[in-house]
């Protein structure tokens, strides 16, 4: 079944029923009452990396340094007491983290890159209503559109998993200073007593493969007492395809991939009478977090002070998620493997900086973090962890040695990871950024067919990096 139709239809309701609500809300502000601001705010910064040692399309690189800057622009317009827009577009220059001299043949067509790569993209475009004022026992807002999502604020690199992941396969992202996710649909958001506060969102896939999809997610946080604040979050990924043969392809064969996308289960003694299942990206998500913060036992005031305990000292923190509930066949046969789990503490540096934050995460996964199946679908078109040479066969996959380099057990997956993040502001509009980490980054290149969708830092003893960022924010 087809459920384009039906999906675009309920997009277009919800965003036309929206606009309607907003429009409405403005017009009930009193003529003499409304009032128009346009407030700009945004930064620029300027990143420098080294990566000791990284791998790319099964080739080992050495160490590399480069650099690359971001320019962000928004615009808060308000109207009256209850409605905004907020929209702004963000510019990224990056040179290849592949050298240019060892990319190779890149196709037919194709012209070298020698310079820098300039992309620029819509950063965020919502329009929101907020419910109350912000002292009464009940206020949020609900807005429509593109917006920045964060749910964690104590995830500096590792964590924030609801949507900076997959199902199915579960891979994960990283980014160096930006832990948010940007999110498109209809969001409302609320705090009861100035102390619960919920999200609930309905978002439509903008950015991975299969495109428009809907999803409907819940998060939620709550302090217990002074010094523990818990938080948790359910994400139906997916549950409403745009188009069902994409979401969960029906594929048996392609080319000389010999490969089935169904699974079978409840089989009687004879193999037979079994039910069969397609293997498909859609799937539920939980998270659960907490944030534990001792001090608060006998500091009732933090000061901003050099040698008094800081803002974010001491605070102990995790989060853990399941990526997808059910089990499929016998790729995803087994929760634990989807289960990424990280922890952290801020070091105390009593105002000498801001956060030192150490995080540690492990993830039994036992395939390589790569989502090529998830946007490489013509070639293969079914939810597979990632390429191989015996296609589907984890088993046998991973204890082959690589045809290009000779190495066994090349994909060979490493389960722990780590992270060291600090900042400090000079001032109100200039911070210094430092990050040392073997997390999930990716390489880069100007050509599609050298982008390689696996992380680049498999091995944990030889390949991690070093980064620092110079922003200044207005």
């Amino acid at each position: 079944m087809n459920l384009s139709s039906s999906y675009h239809a309920l997009i277009v309701c919800a965003c036309l029923l929206g606009s309607q609500f907003t429009a409405h809300a403005a017009d009930t502000e009193a003529p003499a009452e409304e009032t128009f601001s346009i407030v700009p705010h945004g930064f620029a910064g300027i990143q420098s990396f080294r990566v000791n040692r990284f791998k790319n399309g099964g080739l080992d690189y050495p160490s590399e340094i480069f650099n690359n800057s971001v320019l962000n622009f928004t615009f808060d317009l308000l109207s009256g007491k209850h409605l905004s827009i907020r929209a702004g577009m963000e510019g990224y220059v990056n040179f290849s983290t592949i050298p240019y001299d060892k990319l190779g043949t890149v196709g037919s067509g194709a012209t070298e890159v020698a310079g820098p790569l300039w992309s620029w993209y819509m950063a965020q475009g919502e329009m929101s209503y907020s419910l109350g004022e912000k002292d009464d026992d009940f206020h949020g807002d609900i807005g429509v559109g593109l917006f920045p999502y964060k749910y964690n604020e104590d995830a500096r690199n590792l964590g924030e998993y609801m949507f900076r992941s997959g199902t199915y396969p579960g891979w994960l992202l990283t980014t160096f200073d930006w832990t948010s996710t940007r999110l498109t649909g209809i969001r409302f958001s609320s705090t009861l007593f100035n102390k619960w506060h919920n999200d609930i969102m309905l978002t439509t896939e903008m950015e991975w493969f299969p495109f428009y999809d809907l999803s409907l997610s819940w998060i939620s946080n709550l302090p217990v007492g002074k010094v523990l604040d818990v938080g948790w979050g359910v994400d139906f990924a997916r549950f409403l395809p745009a188009n069902d043969d994409l979401t969960t392809p029906p594929i048996t064969q392609l080319g000389d991939k010999r490969i089935t996308n169904y699974y079978t289960s409840g089989c009687d003694a004879t193999s037979a009478n079994c039910d069969t299942s397609f293997y498909t990206f859609t799937g539920i998500k939980l998270m659960g977090r907490f944030d534990f913060d001792p001090k608060r036992f006998f500091v009732t005031e933090t000061k901003d002070e050099l040698f008094s305990l800081g803002k974010e000292d001491g605070k102990i923190f995790g989060e853990v998620a399941v990526l997808g509930l059910k089990n499929q066949g016998t790729l995803y046969h087994d929760v634990k493997q989807r289960m990424p789990v990280m922890f952290g503490v801020n070091i105390p540096t009593f105002n000498l900086l801001d956060v030192l934050a150490f995080q540690m995460e492990y993830y039994a996964m036992p395939y390589p973090n790569d989502y090529s199946y998830q946007v490489e679908f013509v070639s293969a078109g079914v939810p597979q962890p990632t390429k191989g040479y015996q296609y589907g066969n984890p088993d046998v996959k991973y204890t082959t040695a690589n045809a290009n380099t000779g190495q066994a057990n090349y994909y060979a997956k490493h389960h722990w990871y780590w992270s060291v993040y600090s900042r400090r502001w000079l001032g109100k509009h200039l911070a210094i950024v430092a990050q040392a980490s073997r997390d999930h980054w990716r390489t880069s290149t100007p050509y599609s067919n050298k982008r390689d969708f696996e992380e680049a830092l498999s091995d944990p003893a030889k390949q991690w990096y070093a980064a620092l960022k110079i922003v200044s924010v207005w």
